[in-house]
């Protein structure tokens, strides 16, 4: 009934300000977004956007054409564009997804294809753009089929209590259709209200954000925000408020874990992100965003026993919470930018007593985890908007206190809400993962659409599980570390915008594989390494008609 006043209400003021509203998905392309940013640090900024709420919106003139208008009407007050076709394709031989929407971690070949229309009449708007992944899925050796599961089969089983987060998306050919980046909404004087399937980016980074990001498919929910920067005497505002679903996987657990089954409920999900740009300070970005998730069907059948931690929840709650607070500062002047992302989250968990006949004693503590990235552009004298773009991202989602004797739970993992932060089985936030630390450094050519760089990332894998085996076990040289090592080629050639990867990836201890020396402390450096290598081949095609 509310929902129904507010649609009511904010009809009324779209009958006096109308403001077409097509968006630009996030990531599209390998992200797309970029060249607005860029533009962005070049003072050049056709938007005014703080790019910490995302997805962006494009209104007739921008300097990029990303749509083909078919029809217009100005006595409807109606027009009706063609939205690009874009094409995804991806080749591994080991099983890789990172901030690819629809997309999934598999082995063999994937692709996604895209294509749709943007229609608006007075102050309604229609974005039909649905999605259909297909991946070969090819099977591969999982965690427990490695030779030293038994050393880490219990931490690897409270891992995957606590999250729905599968290694393989079931057996044979992966197809899904889905409604991609479409929404319904009525849009008016800087703001939109409606219902979406859009994927969401919440934050400044660029290779990761902690609450909300593309790196899942996206999901149906109601939003409402802003289109554009907010004025005020004060300075400006942005701000997405979301209520939506998120779906499980579907996937079972692998019956050697023991485990019971997850509760097949949707989950709701609640959320707000603001942003404000001061008057006084121009360039200058802070925000925050918040998050809160809980079974649809609150009944005690979907809540099993927590364990040593009260579900990682606010106290008396029974809801999953995560925040976050950030800071970008754009310097045109000298073409660069900075910006951090720092997140927290409350869990409660219970001390035994000192005697078995004394009561627990309860406490409470927060995780944390963050983002802090800079890049700059260099101007170069080959011609006209030619520049090095150099840019550097750190992201850590460790536990801060690793080693310690009564460890602290995950982020995005949860031992009430068994599903942990996901959706259809995909992380919501951070590519890197529970209990990941990731490090990039990028380096690029760039001119409008094209770019032709280099790039170098180190990624930790969930160190956090790592460090609840037992001591022998959780061995400092046998750390999963990936090294990635590409190249990247973006090229727009009349109607047509193209982009290729090709990433090297090194992954040292694969899977936490370790062939410990015999003896085991002689030549403690030299053993024999399970190390593993993989290309990685990504190719776009995007075709603006």
């Amino acid at each position: 009934m509310k929902i129904k006043v507010l649609c009511l209400f904010f009809l009324l003021i779209c009958l006096k300000s109308v403001v077409s509203a097509q968006t630009m998905p996030v990531g599209m392309l390998g992200g797309l977004e970029d060249v607005y940013r860029k533009d962005q640090l070049l003072g050049l900024d056709s938007l005014k956007s703080s790019f910490m709420i995302r997805p962006l919106y494009i209104h007739d003139g921008n300097p990029y054409s990303l749509r083909k208008l078919l029809f217009s009407s100005d006595k409807l007050k109606a027009k009706i564009y063609l939205l690009p076709i874009a094409l995804q394709m991806q080749q591994t031989n080991l099983p890789s997804s990172m901030n690819d929407g629809a997309m999934i971690a598999s082995r063999g070949f994937q692709s996604l294809v895209s294509a749709g229309f943007f229609a608006s009449i007075g102050p309604l708007s229609v974005q039909v753009r649905p999605e259909y992944v297909y991946a070969e899925n090819k099977d591969y050796r999982t965690l427990l089929e490695t030779n030293n599961a038994p050393d880490f089969t219990s931490s690897y089983r409270e891992f995957r209590r606590s999250i729905d987060l599968p290694e393989r998306f079931g057996e044979g050919s992966y197809k899904k259709f889905n409604l991609g980046q479409s929404s319904v909404r009525l849009n008016a004087a800087g703001f939109s209200i409606g219902l979406s399937n859009e994927n969401l980016w919440w934050g400044p980074g660029m290779r990761n954000s902690l609450v909300m990001s593309n790196n899942a498919p996206g999901f149906l929910h109601y939003t409402f925000n802003t289109v554009k920067p907010l004025q005020t005497y004060i300075g400006s505002f942005e701000t997405q408020l979301i209520h939506g679903t998120l779906k499980s996987s579907g996937v079972e657990i692998p019956a050697s874990l023991g485990l019971e089954p997850k509760p097949d409920i949707d989950r709701n999900i609640s959320g707000i992100a603001l942003t404000y740009q001061p008057k006084w300070a121009p360039g200058l970005y802070v925000g925050f965003d918040r998050t809160s998730s809980d079974y649809k069907t609150d009944t005690t059948l979907a809540r099993p026993p927590a364990g040593r931690y009260n579900a990682n929840l606010d106290i008396g709650t029974h809801r999953d919470n995560y925040t976050s607070y950030y800071i970008r500062w754009v310097m045109p002047e000298s073409r660069a930018e900075i910006y951090v992302q720092y997140g927290v989250k409350k869990y409660t968990f219970e001390l035994p007593g000192k005697n078995a006949e004394d009561p627990a004693i309860p406490g409470s503590d927060f995780l944390r985890a963050y983002v802090a990235g800079f890049s700059k552009l260099v101007a170069l004298n080959w011609g006209q908007d030619q520049f090095i773009r150099v840019g550097l991202e750190i992201t850590e989602m460790g536990n801060k206190n690793p080693r310690s004797l009564w460890p602290a739970p995950t982020w995005y993992n949860n031992f009430q809400i068994t599903q942990g932060y996901t959706n259809k089985g995909q992380l919501l936030g951070a590519v890197v993962g529970p209990g990941g630390n990731m490090q990039s450094i990028d380096v690029a050519w760039v001119k409008g659409f094209k770019r032709i760089g280099l790039q170098i990332d180190r990624m930790v894998h969930n160190n956090d599980m790592f460090y609840t085996m037992n001591p022998y076990t959780a061995d400092m040289r046998r750390h999963w570390v990936d090294i990635l090592m590409g190249a990247r080629i973006d090229w727009d050639y009349k109607n047509f915008v193209f982009n290729s990867q090709f990433t090297y990836q090194r992954s040292l201890n694969y899977q936490w594989t370790f062939e410990r020396p015999t003896p085991q402390y002689t030549e403690f450096w030299d053993w024999d390494k399970q190390d593993v290598g993989n290309l990685d081949v990504k190719l776009g095609i995007m075709y603006r008609f």
